[in-house]
């Protein structure tokens, strides 16, 4: 849950299991955390994060549905798409 303290944005996390101890950050710190951890973990909790949040907007079937459209008519080209996109996409290990 999210709220508003003294101007900032809180989040208050409870585990799912009785008793479970009530960890209270604001989102801030939670950010500075997330920079701490390993590449590889910050992959795993943003694959975590956009899988969450496509559920959450209906659109993991949308998603799911174009990745396995075996329909060629239906694919876009990558330098028919390259021209449309605002960044140029990079290498992780550059």
């Amino acid at each position: 849950m999210i709220q508003r303290f003294a101007g900032k944005q809180i989040v208050s996390l409870r585990m799912a299991r009785p008793n479970a101890t009530l960890i209270t950050m604001n989102v801030s710190a939670i950010q500075q955390e997330l920079l701490s951890l390993p590449p590889d973990q910050q992959d795993m909790l943003s694959a975590f994060l956009v899988s969450v949040r496509l559920k959450r907007d209906g659109l993991l079937k949308v998603v799911d549905d174009r990745l396995n459209d075996t329909d060629p008519g239906n694919w876009v080209a990558w330098d028919d798409l390259k021209p449309e996109l605002d960044d140029e996409p990079t290498d992780a290990g550059q």
